[in-house]
């Protein structure tokens, strides 16, 4: 009965932030297609500044380019697809679907807000990278972030659970890397490349009665949780064969 209390209560609140997520990038949005002085003017500030920090230095502009090509298409199609095919190998059609059709979803998402807020991409005053299209938001940034987190709700319950919070660290710093490093190159503004999206919170919990099963990790809005998990899901995924 608790145990159906507390569920309920976890749902609300992810509930709650997608809608206050959603709220605030619909704010975020409104303010950039009006094109608001304080934030236009924090938007420059900051690629002035990098521009001027990054520019005269080639292996640090090489090093942002190696970082960006992390979120290129070319990249995130590759991992989708392999993923995918590896999905599709152990038989996981649904877990395939899911992941390719919201990374599907984040291709459409990307243009149709660029042409609907269609906002210029920065000039600045030694530029070392080219963009094309339009500046907000960025897609590198938001495909990223869409592909990179799906990929760890897919495969986050196959691993070992000491790998899970060190692989959920890793997956949030590359995507802020990829987001820094669209700044750092001059193509985008500050704003392009953030999002009040939910920032996942690792939370364990113990199985009640049921020492050393496998757990899973349920990615809400505001936490990670671990439940326990089908032994055979995580086994099947790994490649070996389950325990009858």
């Amino acid at each position: 009965m608790m145990a159906n209390v507390r569920s309920d209560k976890a749902a609300i609140w992810r509930m709650a932030g997608f809608g206050v997520a959603a709220l605030l990038f619909s704010v975020l949005v409104i303010a950039v297609r009006a094109r608001w002085v304080p934030l236009e003017s924090l938007d420059r500030g900051v690629a002035d500044g990098l521009n001027a920090l990054v520019a005269p230095h080639r292996p640090l502009v090489t090093l942002m380019g190696g970082i960006s090509r992390l979120g290129s298409f070319g990249v995130l199609a590759w991992l989708v697809a392999i993923a995918a095919i590896l999905l599709l190998v152990r038989r996981r059609l649904r877990l395939a679907g899911f992941l390719v059709a919201t990374t599907l979803g984040g291709l459409v998402l990307d243009p149709t807000l660029k042409l609907a807020v269609g906002r210029l991409r920065p000039v600045v005053e030694r530029p070392v990278a080219h963009g094309g299209g339009n500046s907000f938001p960025s897609g590198h940034a938001l495909n990223s972030f869409i592909c990179y987190a799906v990929l760890l709700v897919v495969f986050l319950p196959a691993l070992p659970a000491r790998w899970r919070r060190p692989a959920l660290l890793a997956g949030g710093v590359v995507v802020l890397l990829i987001g820094f490093s669209r700044l750092a190159l001059g193509v985008h503004f500050l704003s392009d490349v953030t999002s009040p999206s939910p920032r996942p919170r690792v939370r364990h919990r113990r199985p009640h009665n049921r020492p050393g099963r496998p757990h899973e990790a349920s990615i809400g809005s505001d936490n990670v949780s671990l439940r326990p998990l089908d032994p055979r899901l995580g086994a099947h995924l790994r490649g070996r064969r389950p325990d009858r």
